[in-house]
């Protein structure tokens, strides 16, 4: 009698431990690499015999299951568990290229790329299907190290996006087509001359225009 009342205090005891537990620790789906192992032993001897791991939305933990047969979310979602089967896209900060079997994984495969290398910033912010694509600051003189497939921006997941300084003449800035254009010739372009002449001597500036000093005129005329 006295061990019946020992097995049964240890019964006791091991279900409120595995309660308090799970309760301080919320159970969480094992490693892609411990899965197949996993499997064998929780659907062992079962009519339903694929293993299942899903994010549980209804408690912030993960539930498992064994189902007779398997199904797939179509790219840019994956399964999670509320109650029953349902779709989510993915998160903000991944993405998911192709179909995801139930049995692969309880969240989309792939992180997005941050574009936070040298000289790097964000193009596009990707989708649930892409990754993000990156450029170089051209603002700050970068260009690609190696030219991208798509000229002005690249795909980190599928190619080289390093960018590195480049140098400009001292008159030169780059622009958005990692070219060094003459600034001075644009800026001068874009303003209407007036010939009106400061007795100064001095340049100045009238009505958005360059006034030219007389002894400037006068160093044009002897070149002319």
């Amino acid at each position: 009698m006295s061990s019946l009342l020992v097995l049964l205090h240890v019964a006791v005891w091991l279900t409120l431990f595995q309660i308090s537990t799970e309760f301080i620790f919320p159970f969480r789906c094992p490693h892609q690499s411990h899965k197949h192992m996993r499997s064998h032993w929780y659907c062992k001897n079962n009519l339903k015999p694929e293993y299942i791991c899903l994010i549980d939305t209804e408690h912030a933990s993960s539930t498992e299951l064994c189902v007779k047969t398997l199904d797939y979310a179509p790219p840019g979602q994956n399964y999670v568990w509320t109650g029953g089967f349902r779709n989510l896209d993915c998160k903000d900060h991944t993405f998911q290229p192709y179909a995801l079997w139930q049995n692969e994984s309880e969240k989309c495969m792939f992180e997005k790329s941050h574009c936070i290398d040298e000289g790097q910033t964000v193009f596009r912010s990707g989708t649930t299907e892409t990754d993000s694509s990156c450029r170089c600051d051209h603002s700050q003189y970068y260009t690609f190290v190696n030219p991208p497939q798509h000229g002005k921006y690249c795909e980190p997941s599928k190619e080289d996006c390093s960018c590195y300084i480049k140098q400009c003449a001292y008159n030169e800035q780059l622009n958005s087509d990692y070219e060094c254009i003459n600034s001075l010739s644009e800026e001068y372009s874009s303003l209407t001359i007036d010939t009106s002449i400061n007795t100064t001597g001095e340049n100045t500036r009238k009505n958005g225009g360059i006034t030219l000093c007389w002894f400037l005129q006068k160093q044009t005329e002897n070149y002319t």
